[in-house]
């Protein structure tokens, strides 16, 4: 989400109240016009992930819905949650790639490619065959309507 005032990256809003905090922690840039405080994509997106991981599924909820309306760009750091060892974190990685869907299958097919591990390989293929069911059952319950 970015500041109207001044184009600048925000903290998304469930999440308004901790980045003030993390912005005074790390003494992050404000924006002059509105005084939030800034982040740019990468602390954003580094964040979020974190908040996959979280005992509160409120928390992760939000920080899915979050990486999926950032799009494509998110989708690199998705890949590399798969490759973690927090089981939750993983976990719902894996429901944001199949929420972000079709548009995500290149970058899973060349991280297939790029991956030497077999456990991320095997998470990757998963995710990739799930965005297809997916796709396969929402194009027949969509011809089953009409």
């Amino acid at each position: 989400m970015c500041c109207p005032s001044c184009g600048e990256l925000r903290h998304l809003q469930p999440l308004h109240f901790a980045s003030k905090m993390l912005a005074r922690s790390l003494q992050l840039p404000h924006c002059p016009i509105t005084g939030e405080p800034t982040m740019n994509r990468e602390m954003q997106i580094r964040t979020l992930l974190e908040n996959l991981g979280d005992r509160r599924e409120g928390m992760r909820n939000s920080a899915m819905n979050s990486l999926v309306r950032m799009g494509l760009s998110v989708v690199p750091a998705l890949i590399s949650a798969l490759a973690e060892t927090h089981a939750s974190r993983k976990e719902w990685a894996v429901i944001t790639l199949v929420k972000i869907g079709a548009p995500a299958i290149p970058l899973l097919n060349q991280a297939l490619r790029t991956h030497h591990d077999n456990v991320t390989r095997w998470a990757i293929a998963s995710v990739i065959r799930f965005i297809v069911e997916h796709n396969a059952n929402c194009r027949a319950q969509a011809a089953q309507r009409q």
